[in-house]
């Protein structure tokens, strides 16, 4: 009696694999080799496989019936539906549909990426397989097949020069190196299946998240920025406060040292300057006004603009990352800590006294001597200039008259 049960229950655990291996060979019988089927538009198009593909997949344990759900007899309809991976990838499933691709395939997009278009339909490889087109080697490879297209950036309005800007990038480089681990490529900012527009509070590249992205690689700075008064600032929602990518750019990223590069030492006070001469921005925040002018009249700033990257910029006094404001008794251009800031180009300076004015303008309001300096020069050169040009002008009529005298 229990051999007899034994074998009934072999016989139900089998029964429906060995029911999909009749139907797979049904399938196999049709689609391995040339077969083809004839579109609306009147073309022949291939919808055969090749059965080393199905070896290779992480899916050939599966049935065809499995993924081809609709599928109940043989020979099948003409048009097989959308496989749903839902079925077996709910997780992955949901996050692709709140996503951008996911709501454009809702919307009959036909430009739209599904899951076979990033993983493939047979051959489909574990992410972590280098030859999967998701793999970190491949992906910028495989999402510049969207957004390369000429076509589709007029008809979806894609930035045209995105993925080329990548490329180029320090990220870009690295990756081109075989750097994988260094390189930041499409989903590490993007995310791999929910991806958001940047206006959407919950995406990764909205403004408020970017911070949070770019620290999962970048943690010390992270740690740093976040208890800045931008970074604070941003997360209180006042959004006109700079994040990692108004500084270093976002897909034109480069490393400090290049002279093309935001943050390379010559570019950092028009970097500044962008929010920092805003009038709009210094209004609504009460923020002082002329940071920039001021520095560029100055000693660093005249110096800095005659070639001179070693002289000290806006982060050589405020810091990079951790921009406390001056209140803050722990920041760099606090009154106490300012000889310690200053020392490390002047290791001289010993005391706050023999640090003058920062940042100061020739007003009446904020330095009174600079001011009457600054007026006496600009009026005594400017009648300087006036006397030699009257006295050009009385030479020239000069020699005019006495020339008309000898023709006389």
């Amino acid at each position: 009696m229990l051999p007899f049960l034994a074998l009934c229950l072999a016989l139900v655990f089998l029964a429906g694999p060995l029911l999909a291996a009749v139907k797979d060979s049904a399938c196999i019988s049709c689609h391995e080799g040339p077969a083809y089927r004839e579109t609306k538009e009147g073309k022949k198009e291939a919808v055969h496989f090749n059965r080393q593909e199905l070896s290779d997949s992480i899916h050939k344990a599966l049935g065809c019936t499995e993924c081809h759900t609709d599928v109940s007899a043989v020979p099948h309809q003409e048009e097989l539906g959308r496989v749903d991976c839902n079925r077996c990838h709910g997780e992955a499933s949901l996050r692709f549909e709140r996503g951008v691709h996911g709501k454009a395939l809702k919307r009959g997009d036909k430009d739209a990426p599904s899951c076979t278009s990033c993983h493939g339909s047979h051959r489909i490889l574990r992410v972590s397989d280098q030859r999967s087109p998701v793999n970190r080697a491949n992906q910028v490879t495989l999402c510049a097949k969207c957004h390369t297209d000429v076509e589709m950036q007029k008809k979806h309005n894609l930035p045209s020069d995105m993925i080329k800007a990548y490329e180029n990038s320090v990220h870009g480089r690295f990756l081109k190196e075989g750097k994988t681990v260094r390189a930041a490529v499409c989903s590490d900012c993007h995310r791999a299946h929910d991806i958001l527009g940047p206006k959407n509070p919950d995406s990764s590249t909205n403004r408020v998240n970017i911070g949070e992205v770019c620290g999962r690689c970048h943690v010390q700075i992270y740690s740093e920025y976040k208890v800045s008064i931008h970074g604070k600032a941003l997360k209180e929602g006042k959004m006109e406060s700079p994040t990692c990518t108004d500084c270093h750019g976002e897909h034109t990223l480069t490393l400090v040292k290049d002279p093309q590069a935001r943050v390379y030492a010559r570019n950092v006070p028009t970097t500044c300057a962008k929010c920092h001469e805003n009038q709009e921005i210094i209004r609504k925040y009460r923020l002082p006004s002329d940071r920039y002018s001021s520095y560029v009249g100055s000693f660093h700033g005249v110096a800095m603009k005659y070639g001179n990257v070693t002289a000290a910029n806006c982060i050589s006094c405020h810091e990079t990352h951790r921009i406390l404001p001056a209140a803050d008794p722990e920041s760099s251009v606090n009154g106490q800590n300012l000889p310690r800031t200053c020392g490390k180009c002047h290791p001289t300076m010993k005391d706050v006294a023999s640090i003058g004015k920062i940042h100061v303008e020739a007003r009446k309001e904020s330095s009174l001597g600079m001011y009457y300096v600054r007026n006496f020069y600009t009026w005594f050169i400017g009648l300087l200039m006036l006397l030699f040009l009257g006295y050009i002008v009385l030479d020239i009529y000069g020699r005019a008259k006495r020339r008309g005298k000898g023709n006389g």
